[in-house]
């Protein structure tokens, strides 16, 4: 899975977002982003919302706007749920 992924991410299809709070890695999240949608997946959070953090972040940096996130409506997804997806806006 990790050599796929880093094959992937060299052709610019996979992505890995990472959140840092004085200088410690908090978490993050691992996507593909295909067209104009990312499908991401939490990798860890070490503070409380970190992967979420990284989604918007994301998100916001890339133009997307969140479509859908484990069925839960308006919220991003906890860490251990199936991903977010995200579509760039027009």
């Amino acid at each position: 899975m990790a050599d796929a992924y880093s094959r992937l991410h060299q052709q610019g299809w996979a992505h890995s977002i990472e959140i840092w709070q004085e200088n410690r890695l908090a978490g993050g999240l691992y996507g593909l982003a295909i067209g104009r949608a990312f499908f991401g997946e939490s990798m860890f959070s070490r503070q409380t919302n970190a992967s979420k953090a990284a989604m918007l972040a994301f998100v916001s940096a890339n133009g997307l706007e969140r479509l859908r996130d484990s069925g839960l409506p308006g919220r991003v997804a906890s860490p251990g749920q199936s991903g977010c997806i995200a579509h760039a806006t027009q």
